[in-house]
């Protein structure tokens, strides 16, 4: 297995040279990853992150979505354990469900800028239409 980048902040890099994956986690772990790849449950992901947590018509306006469309990246995205939702009164408020998160989030993005090129001339792996 090849090493990380040094560039990665080590408080990133906890346990990663530890048995990284068991087989038995692979389809939870390929759910999550189509759950993260879909454009716009990323968009609100990253949303509710900056924001901390956003409610509802919130999400809506960051997805640019109708609200039908809205709702049903929010369940994703909350069936695969990434946001957790709060209601108050006859409001939802959606927010980041495990402290984890922003560290995948950030190291995803520090993987990106890394190899930017390579991640763009790959025809196998495309996003998915909202």
């Amino acid at each position: 297995m090849r090493s990380a980048p040094s560039k990665f902040p080590k408080t990133l890099l906890r346990g990663c040279n530890e048995n990284l994956i068991e087989f038995g986690d692979i389809p939870q772990l390929a759910r999550l990853f189509g759950a993260l790849a879909e454009p716009t449950r990323l968009k609100l992901l990253l949303a509710i992150n900056a924001a901390g947590r956003l409610g509802a018509t919130e999400c809506v306006k960051a997805s640019g979505l109708s609200q039908g469309r809205t709702s049903v990246h929010l369940s994703c995205l909350a069936g695969c354990g990434l946001i957790a939702v709060e209601r108050v009164g006859r409001r939802k408020y959606y927010r980041i469900a495990d402290p984890a998160i922003p560290d995948i989030l950030q190291l995803a993005r520090l993987h990106v800028q890394a190899a930017t090129t390579t991640i763009n001339e790959c025809q196998s792996a495309q996003p998915t239409a909202s």
